[in-house]
């Protein structure tokens, strides 16, 4: 039998055909009812109601329920002396009267049931009685089953067991008709309530029917479409970005460096059902791509089935270190290098400008030559000697590198200046060459200025407009310059 839904009805009744000494609640039950025991008292307490009519007393005890269609009501009592009042909700005369055992046909509708001990002159004569009572027929009838979802996306590589578990979150709804409007009642969903295909590409719902109600006939079953995508990786790493072969690159051959590499662990990353979660990849010598100069390689990966990579996702480089790659020398890329100013006014600021644009250079031995790497140039690196004619550099070997025993450390650079500096007064003018020009500075405006050659070609005569001149010099040699009441001689490299 099944159960009927449970409708909460509760009233009070006065009974006209006998009086009633206390006031009835009337308990709603649904069907099938059947207490262990129907117990006149409850935790200890009389929980009747004591009737009189005349001369005679019963004890009795008061329900309600629903039928939502037409139905049969069978019950059964362990006492012949308990029978079963049916009346009409709200109070009126009896429906059925039925003696310990008995059925009644009824229609829809709201009732009354009382259940007592027989009439009597004496005391309550029944205390306990296993009752049962079961309904055939009168289910609700469900016309249709909605679910939340038509269907779902889950990722490839998934299991049955993954699938049964995202299917058992949807929720589905029997529609049926209620007294006034349709109603809706939610459905039992669990791993065991589906059959996957054996395609996989779908999963068919079978509902199981809720006691007192029953399934419309084509009713009871819903069929969920199963799509697939492929799990997103988003990162892969290996874990470190260097690795040490034990050998120098001289000696090394590229099977010791692969062996290495295939050493390590690569892992992609990917978004789970609970939070990031990882997957080994697949590392062999196939998968790595050993740079020319051998210093790095880049493993590039493939992604498993039922994945796929991110854009911009695949590839790792690590690189190759050894225990010894030798420098044989360092250079600069220039001897000297030239500060415009003269030597009694240039700082060390300025000297160090022109310092560090040089290039340093380091050369290390390679299996098949040598190569060359540039190696840090910043001030620090610099001693400038006491007299400003020239500075040294010391070279600190890059992480992985090592000098050759007698290799120097040090390159020591000359530094030019302006040439026949005329160290003057502070209001004359101050005339030197530099970068095949003679210069003036601190010149007074209106005083005439002269510069010829050793043969006395002149170079230039001309009155100064501005407090500095650049004169171009096409070549090298002697020169003599007057400006104002000061002469000197000038050489231009």
């Amino acid at each position: 039998m099944k159960n009927l839904k449970t409708y909460i009805f509760v009233a009070t009744l006065l009974l006209a055909a006998f009086s009633v000494n206390a006031q009835k609640n009337w308990e709603p039950i649904s069907f099938p009812w059947y207490p262990e025991e129907l117990v006149f008292t409850q935790n200890g307490v009389d929980a009747t109601i004591k009737e009189t009519n005349g001369m005679y007393v019963r004890f009795a005890m008061y329900y309600s329920f629903t039928l939502h269609s037409d139905a049969t009501l069978h019950f059964t009592s362990s006492h012949t002396l308990v029978t079963f009042e049916i009346k009409p909700f709200g109070g009126g005369a009896n429906i059925a009267q039925i003696n310990q055992n008995g059925s009644k046909e009824l229609p829809a509708g709201n009732y009354y049931l009382i259940i007592a001990d027989n009439w009597s002159m004496f005391s309550k004569m029944v205390t306990r009685s296993t009752v049962t009572i079961t309904k055939e027929g009168g289910d609700i009838i469900l016309t249709a089953i909605t679910p939340s979802a038509t269907g779902i996306t889950v990722n490839k590589g998934i299991t049955d067991e993954e699938i049964l578990e995202e299917l058992s979150e949807l929720t589905f709804t029997a529609i049926y008709m209620g007294e006034e409007k349709e109603e809706t009642l939610e459905l039992e969903n669990n791993s065991e309530a589906w059959i996957i295909a054996e395609n996989r590409l779908s999963a068919t719902y079978t509902a199981t029917e809720p006691k007192g109600y029953i399934f419309a006939e084509n009713v009871g079953t819903i069929t969920i479409n199963i799509d697939y995508i492929d799990i997103l990786l988003t990162s892969i790493t290996s874990g470190v970005t260097i690795i040490s072969v034990e050998k120098s690159i001289t000696e090394a051959t590229n099977q010791d460096i692969l062996t290495k590499l295939t050493e390590l662990t690569i892992t992609a990353t990917y978004m789970g059902k609970e939070g990031a979660e990882t997957l080994n990849l697949e590392n062999n010598s196939n998968k790595w791509e050993i740079a020319e100069n051998r210093l790095s390689a880049t493993y590039t990966a493939t992604a498993p089935e039922g994945y796929a990579f991110a854009t911009g996702i695949g590839t790792v480089t690590i690189t190759v270190g050894y225990t010894n790659i030798i420098i044989t020398a360092i250079a600069s890329n220039a001897t000297t290098v030239s500060v415009e100013k003269p030597v009694v006014t240039a700082t060390n600021q300025d000297i160090l400008a022109k310092l560090t644009e040089l290039t340093i250079t380091a050369t290390y031995t390679i299996k098949e030559g040598s190569e060359t790497l540039n190696l840090e140039n910043i001030s620090n690196k610099w001693i400038i000697a006491e007299d400003k004619l020239s500075a040294t550099y010391t070279a600190t070997a890059p992480e992985g590198y090592a000098f050759a025993e007698g290799v120097s450390k040090t390159i020591t650079v000359t530094i030019n200046y302006g040439s026949n500096i005329h160290e003057a007064k502070s209001n004359m003018a101050h005339i030197y060459a530099f970068d095949k020009h003679i210069i003036v500075q601190n010149a007074q405006t209106g005083d005439n200025l002269s510069i010829v050659d050793l043969a006395g070609r002149v170079v230039t005569n001309t009155v100064i407009s501005n407090s500095e001149v650049r004169i171009p010099i096409s070549a090298s040699g002697i020169y003599a310059v007057r400006i104002g009441t000061q002469a000197i001689k000038v050489v231009c490299r």
